[in-house]
């Protein structure tokens, strides 16, 4: 894929960050997320679905 000003991109989206609503708990939220996206087929599904694996990852959670 090309970019307006003619690089080539990989056209492969990532999400840099998310905020919770106050009350919910992180690592619950990132699991059913996570569970939701896991067989996903759309890009922005596939995506959300890693942010949510690194993030737990990173948190030092079992996966």
């Amino acid at each position: 894929m090309f970019g307006k000003t003619g690089t080539i991109t990989e056209g492969k989206p990532v999400v840099t960050d998310f905020l919770l609503v106050a009350g919910c708990d992180e690592a619950r939220t990132l699991a059913l997320v996570a569970g939701v996206e896991a067989h996903s087929e759309h890009f922005l599904g596939r995506a959300i679905g890693a942010r949510c694996r690194a993030r737990r990852r990173d948190a030092g959670a079992d996966f």
